[in-house]
């Protein structure tokens, strides 16, 4: 034995209508940064770096 064709539930078409859509066209809104400052390029210097080992500091004699 099946159903016939008016025993099923038709759902209102109506309430998918007023439903937002669930994507945008419109563009992203930019999201917060970190705007603390950072050092440029030019604040690093190599040449003034003291390169001396360890070693040499400590003596036990």
């Amino acid at each position: 034995m099946s159903l016939g064709p008016g025993a099923y539930k038709v759902p209102d078409p109506n309430m998918y209508k007023q439903k937002p859509p669930h994507y945008s066209i419109t563009g992203r809104n930019q999201l917060p940064g970190d705007s603390t400052r950072k050092p440029g390029p030019g604040s690093h210097s190599p040449e003034k770096v003291i390169n001396i080992n360890l070693a040499e500091l400590f003596d036990l004699s």
